[in-house]
């Protein structure tokens, strides 16, 4: 998760979203030298892409899926479990899924300090 949380920190959370949605579980190649277009800055908009320039400029950024920090993120935001599967690229049960084992999981850990 590492990746994920230098591209939180450069981008903030709805660039890094953006990123995510278009690329998640892929490469994508930063140019060596900052052209004028690209589908990053496209993506991104100018101030964003000039941020992965300057950090990623020359390399390839992995941009992770981080699916459970998105799901916790569109949580956040109220989007619907349908919603949030298409967005996170998944199937709404794999959704259903990750909910069952984290109220399992706070139940657990509730239930030892109670």
């Amino acid at each position: 998760m590492k990746e994920s949380n230098a591209l939180l920190e450069l981008l903030g959370e709805d660039l890094t979203l953006k990123l995510m949605e278009a690329y998640g579980g892929r490469r994508v190649g930063v140019p060596k030298e900052m052209p004028e277009q690209h589908e990053l800055r496209e993506l991104l908009g100018d101030s964003g892409f000039a941020l992965i320039f300057q950090y990623f400029g020359g390399s390839e950024i992995a941009v992770p899926m981080a699916r459970r920090w998105r799901f916790e993120v569109y949580e956040r935001r109220g989007l619907r479990p349908v919603q949030i599967a298409k967005l996170a690229s998944c199937t709404e049960a794999a959704y259903y899924k990750y909910r069952s084992e984290k109220h399992t999981k706070t139940s657990q850990f509730k239930f030892a300090f109670e």
